[in-house]
């Protein structure tokens, strides 16, 4: 997340009427995981609190982006 100024964005108000969710990681359970051992009891991913925390009026649009790793190695492996 990036606030570079916040200039009375934040907190949002209660119906902030949309909610755009951007990044890979938004939906992402395993990504709560991290290198964390163990199961937690009940994981809430950062869309999941987004959706809680906001009305239920609010829209909320969630857009996976960009993935964080390429699909493949983008040079030859040296030997």
């Amino acid at each position: 997340m990036v606030l570079l100024k916040n200039d009375g964005v934040l907190p949002l108000p209660a119906d902030p009427g949309t909610v755009a969710v951007v990044g890979p990681n938004a939906d992402a359970l395993i990504t709560l995981l991290g290198n964390y051992y163990g199961v937690p009891s009940h994981p809430v991913t950062i869309l999941d609190g987004i959706r809680a925390a906001v009305a239920p009026s609010t829209r909320v649009i969630y857009a996976r982006g960009v993935d964080l790793v390429e699909a493949g190695p983008t040079h030859a492996p040296l030997p």
